[in-house]
Parts: structure tokens; C-alpha cells; sequence
């Protein structure tokens, strides 16, 4: 009976640890799938914008139209923050590539568009997540897209909010930008995810991912005011260089 009792004991103390360590080892995985899932959303968004929403009408099913609620954050002419407007004429994906394709300084209402924030579920979760009646349980991100146009300003590559690039070999980068017709064909998409969402804007995800890359093209414009701004890449059309220095 001794000895059964001290086996009983150790196999006791042995439980206790190992149930300490699996709630660690559960938030891991879910960490761990949860980064997964936004890499792979990540350069599926960046593909969508790179080739002007062609073919990718499968997003429709994880933004809920019309009732997405996509913030047009802007700032005034002095680069200073002013307001965030609610773009709720959102109803379909060719009018949400539009808008958050829109170009840093693009005039918008009273002041120049900075970024644009959205909410989508994964599209590449579960399939039971991908179910349309479990909606409210799938995994949901938000992103945040800025498209920032690179400009030729006499000393080096600048942004619309005056921040220069390069300013160093600036007859290299001349020469370049005549040759390579940069001006109106190059820009920085920078598409930032927050996560894991459950209901609103208001909410302080725990998770942040950043993704950075160049994409090339010309932008066709289809706003038909500066309420409603819709701009769209042209990966295969490249504009003319009428502002080489």
C-alpha cells in the first residue's frame, strides 16, 4: 500500500506539471496557425492590388458588402492628420480594390488621402470557418493599406508628404529615372494587418504584421469625383515620363 501510494503521488506531481505546460503549448499553435493564416492573406491582398482586382471576385464571400465598415484616413495639405471618413458605398470588390489602391495625397473631401483600413475573415482558414453561417466565429484581420507614388523632386525621390529618398548620386538616379521612366510607374505598397478581430474598428488586436513591397504599372483613375475616389493598377501599361527632370 506505501508504494502504491507514493506512485500515486509522483504520477500526481508529474500531472500537475504536464497540464501547467499544455495551456502554453495550446496559445502557441494558435499563435503559430493564426501567422500562418495572415502570411497567406497577406500576398493574396498584395496580388489583388498588383493586378487591379482581376480575378479575384472569391473575396466577396470574406468582406460582408455593403456592411464593411472601410475607413478613409486623410490628412490636409500640411501633411497633419484631419479625419477619418467612413466609405460606406463599399458593395462589391472592384469598389473596395478602388479605393484602397487610392494613391497617398489623392484630394478626397477636405483633405488628401493617407491610408485606407478594412475588415475581411481569412480566406485561407478552415473550412468550416469559410462557411458563411459561422461567420461570426471565423478569424478576422484587419488591414491597413498605403500606396505611396515615387515622385522625382530635383534632389532625390520624394513622397507626397515631402519625405526624400536617396539623396545621394543624384546624376545616377537621374539617369535612371530617365531610362527606367520611374515617374508615374513605381510605387510602395505597405499593407499592415491587426489580429484577431471579433466585431469592430475599436478593438486592440494582440497580433501585427507588416508587409512591404514595390509594385509597378500605370493607374488608371475611374473616380468619377473626389468623393468617391477609384483608382486602379495596370501592371502591363506603363505611363510616359513627363516629369524627368
Amino acid at each position: 500500500m506505501v508504494e502504491i501510494a507514493l506512485s500515486l503521488g509522483i504520477i500526481g506531481f508529474a500531472l500537475v506539471a504536464i497540464i501547467g505546460v499544455l495551456p502554453m503549448g495550446l496559445n502557441t499553435q494558435k499563435d503559430n496557425r493564426e501567422e500562418t493564416i495572415i502570411n497567406q492573406e497577406g500576398q493574396y491582398w498584395i496580388e489583388t492590388i498588383r493586378n487591379g482586382a482581376q480575378g479575384f471576385e472569391v473575396i466577396s464571400n470574406f468582406v460582408d458588402f455593403p456592411k464593411t465598415n472601410v475607413l478613409v484616413y486623410m490628412k490636409d495639405i500640411r501633411g497633419r492628420a484631419t479625419q477619418i471618413y467612413p466609405a460606406n458605398r463599399i458593395v462589391s470588390v472592384s469598389n473596395l480594390v478602388g479605393l484602397i489602391t487610392t494613391p497617398k495625397g489623392t484630394p478626397f473631401q477636405a483633405g488628401y488621402v493617407d491610408k485606407v483600413s478594412w475588415r475581411s475573415r481569412a480566406m485561407s482558414g478552415t473550412v468550416a470557418e469559410q462557411n458563411p453561417e459561422f461567420k461570426d466565429m471565423a478569424f478576422a484581420y484587419e488591414v491597413t493599406s498605403e500606396v505611396t507614388p515615387f515622385r522625382w523632386g530635383g534632389s532625390g525621390f520624394i513622397t507626397p508628404n515631402n519625405t526624400q529618398y536617396f539623396e545621394e548620386n543624384r546624376n545616377r538616379e537621374r539617369n535612371f529615372l530617365d531610362s527606367q521612366q520611374i515617374n508615374g510607374n513605381l510605387y510602395e505598397l505597405k499593407l499592415t494587418f491587426k489580429y484577431p478581430l471579433t466585431s469592430k474598428f475599436t478593438e486592440n488586436p494582440r497580433g501585427r504584421k507588416v508587409f512591404r513591397t514595390l509594385i509597378a504599372g500605370n493607374t488608371l483613375n475611374l473616380s468619377r469625383n473626389r468623393n468617391t475616389p477609384s483608382y486602379f493598377l495596370v501592371p502591363q501599361n506603363f505611363a510616359a515620363n513627363t516629369n524627368a527632370p
